[in-house]
């Protein structure tokens, strides 16, 4: 993908799985793209449970990502944030954002408001795996865990975080 990409609020990703990245959606090359709906139950072997930006990919998320159980409800849709629900992989347990190369300039995500309930990833970043530059404003981490960076995990990269709440981010 090339270009100007938006992802509409009242769309449902649900159950969706990736063998490598990006359970629901992979972008690779793309800029100015918005994403908005609800995910559920999606999963990848490796990165991003949800969301994978690769190679360059500039997006703006704003985003509720609980658990599958429903930390807020399964059943509860918050109309002007995204939702996503009992997310998980290995790195980035919703979101994972790449890293530059010798080829391609890193991945730029702002996530604006939202936030992370109970997201877990198995290695590395409950909720984001930040290898790019990652802005993150006005967001809450509630439960989230992962063997290293319980909420977020980032690695000689760029990271703001205006967070309006921190609870129990796990390292286990």
């Amino acid at each position: 993908n090339a270009g100007y990409v938006t992802l509409g609020e009242d769309i449902v990703y649900a159950f969706n799985y990736a063998v490598q990245d990006g359970g629901a959606i992979y972008l690779s090359e793309t800029t100015d793209i918005t994403i908005s709906g609800w995910f559920m139950g999606n999963s990848a072997g490796e990165s991003g449970g949800s969301v994978v930006l690769n190679k360059a990919t500039t997006a703006t998320i704003n985003a509720v990502f609980t658990n599958y159980d429903g930390w807020y409800g399964a059943n509860t849709f918050y109309p002007e944030q995204q939702i996503f629900d009992d997310n998980n992989a290995k790195y980035g347990g919703a979101i994972f954002i790449s890293a530059k190369t010798d080829s391609h300039n890193a991945s730029n995500a702002t996530i604006t408001g939202g936030a992370f309930y109970g997201i877990k990833s198995s290695v590395a970043g409950g909720a984001i795996t930040n290898l790019g530059i990652c802005t993150i404003r006005n967001a809450e981490f509630v439960k989230c865990s992962a063997n290293v960076g319980g909420a977020i995990a980032n690695a000689v990269s760029s990271l703001t975080v205006s967070a309006k709440l921190c609870i129990s981010g796990l390292t286990i």
